[in-house]
């Protein structure tokens, strides 16, 4: 199916949007270790990281080889935010990840719109893995709501990471 140049611009859209927070959160994560001495914080971000820069990107890249639509490189980063403290760092990725889901609700009513049921069925695993993500970071920003200091944040992570770890290895 000849793709629209509307889902064309979205897929591209997302595609650099991943990029460019892939960069972004592994600049977090060195914020998180660094200045916050938090290393499992840092490594919860790195996972974001990695998340955005292999799995995402890679299913993007392989699906616009499939149906044989280009892909333009069109991202630049400038990481000006400087947090105050990790509380403030997770904050500002939990509102980050809420765009993202917005910017994927947009992509899949697009497709739709335009009547690309294929690219719609492809766009479903954002869908679901953006909530899984928004999920994560929303647990993760929780664990500083109810904590009285960031070793207890620390630990809590640590055992969210065992457990996550686990859970995908089912």
């Amino acid at each position: 199916m000849v793709k629209s140049q509307k889902v064309i611009d979205v897929l591209n859209t997302h595609y650099n949007l991943n990029l460019e927070l892939g960069s972004i959160y592994a600049q977090y994560a060195h914020i998180a270790d660094d200045q916050f001495s938090m290393p499992f914080l840092a490594k919860f971000i790195a996972d974001l990281s990695n998340d955005k820069l292999g799995v995402h990107k890679n299913l993007i890249s392989e699906y616009a080889r499939k149906v044989e639509i280009p892909l333009h490189t069109k991202f630049s980063v400038d990481v000006n935010f400087k947090p105050a403290n990790p509380k403030e760092l997770i904050k500002h990725i939990l509102d980050t990840e809420l765009k993202v889901r917005k910017h994927v609700a947009n992509m899949a009513k697009v497709c739709l719109e335009e009547n690309d049921f294929e690219t719609f069925s492809f766009v479903k695993w954002f869908v679901d893995d953006g909530i899984k993500d928004f999920d994560d970071v929303r647990t993760i920003h929780d664990f500083f709501e109810n904590a009285t200091n960031n070793l207890q944040v620390e630990y809590a992570i640590r055992k969210y990471l065992k457990q996550m770890k686990v859970e995908e290895e089912k």
